[in-house]
């Protein structure tokens, strides 16, 4: 009977163990992303296309990688941020530009000390853009009503991450063209 509740306990044990250490690497080594292939719907002129964003105030630099979401999910890439290719274009009049990218501290990790009024810059191909932060909410993953354009919003950026304990909620930030 030892033997057997011994045998039991260590088998528990390993699946624990293995369990924790996938959720650890899968944190910061996640599985390469699929994403979709870019449809030619939306005409993009070239000076349009985002190449890097920066907080500066956070010491945020990342290379930004265009796509669209696949089947409701958002594809994500590793090496830096993802624009929404179905959101509006960043610099258009109207609409709302979506960038979204995983809260590693070498990604968006330290976005949570953002604040009201500090600045983004977007980098264009040939230009860029300075918005400032509106607003930041913390939200449910189910609550994805925040990326969703307002007729008032004109010229808009929002930056979403994962945020809480397993990342069981989203950081939005919410920014306009100054």
């Amino acid at each position: 009977m030892k033997l057997r509740l011994w045998v039991t306990s260590a088998f528990l044990s390993l699946v624990c163990f293995t369990a924790a250490g996938f959720l650890i690497y899968e944190r910061f080594y996640p599985l390469s992303p699929v994403f979709a292939a870019a449809s030619s719907e939306k005409s993009t002129a070239s000076a349009s296309v985002p190449v890097n964003l920066k907080i500066s105030a956070l010491g945020i630099d990342l290379p930004v990688v265009a796509a669209r979401s696949v089947s409701g999910r958002f594809p994500t890439t590793r090496e830096g941020i993802t624009y929404l290719k179905d959101s509006s274009l960043p610099g258009e009049p109207a609409g709302v530009a979506v960038f979204y990218g995983h809260n590693w501290p070498r990604l968006l990790g330290n976005l949570k000390e953002i604040q009201v009024g500090q600045t983004i810059t977007l980098g264009l191909q040939d230009s860029e853009i300075t918005y400032r932060v509106d607003s930041i909410v913390v939200v449910s993953p189910s609550e994805v009503s925040v990326l969703s354009p307002v007729p008032d919003w004109a010229g808009r950026l929002i930056l979403y991450t994962c945020s809480g304990f397993l990342d069981s909620r989203r950081l939005v930030v919410t920014a306009t063209a100054i």
